[in-house]
């Protein structure tokens, strides 16, 4: 079983240069943990210009 975290856009208006557009809407990560471990297993990216996933 998998485990979900959601980094929705506020996080990352400190990421980024002042005065540039942030296209960024959100990142899904599903993980799993194994001995306190988180593993990433897919990853969820949403933008106003796309969306994709990477497994």
């Amino acid at each position: 079983m998998s485990n979900t975290l959601n980094i929705i856009f506020p996080f990352f208006q400190g990421l980024h240069k002042l005065n540039k557009k942030n296209n960024l809407q959100e990142i899904k990560m599903n993980y799993i943990e194994l001995d306190n471990i988180t593993i990433p297993i897919q990853y969820d990216i949403k933008s106003k210009n796309f969306q994709q996933s990477f497994i």
